[in-house]
């Protein structure tokens, strides 16, 4: 299977953010975080109707960005690291 220098450069970056995160995170930790993020598009499927303009995940993946960007304001760290 050939790969193009874009892909080998994606994959390079995927896997230097998973070590990345591991040296400071214990996977545990990232695996509440994952199941957080689960149950808030979980909810908001179960709570959407047919006539939201907007899918289930583009409006979980709004409040997931809403709630770390409140975080981040409350913590003093948007300034540092710029807009997310």
């Amino acid at each position: 299977m050939k790969i193009t220098k874009r892909q080998l450069k994606r994959i390079i970056k995927e896997e230097k953010s998973k070590l990345l995160n591991e040296q400071y995170v214990s996977q545990s930790v990232l695996e509440n975080l994952n199941d957080a993020m689960q149950a808030v598009y979980n909810e908001v499927a179960r709570n959407a109707s047919m006539d939201d303009d907007e899918d289930p995940e583009t409006i979980a993946t709004g409040i997931v960005n809403d709630e770390v960007q409140g975080w981040m304001d409350s913590m003093g760290m948007r300034g540092a690291h710029g807009d997310y």
